[in-house]
């Protein structure tokens, strides 16, 4: 029983980092998407 409580915490810490690391990964990507769009608009 204690090794699926185990299991369980370890998942739900698993998840969570992540979940925290996509979000990190998706905001610098929208950043990088967001300078390109401002230089191909300045250029012309």
């Amino acid at each position: 029983m204690a090794y699926a409580v185990v299991v369980l915490v370890a998942l739900s810490i698993g998840m969570t980092v992540y979940h925290k690391f996509l979000e990190r990964v998706i905001a610098e990507y929208e950043v990088l998407n967001y300078l390109k769009k401002k230089d191909f608009n300045t250029n012309f």
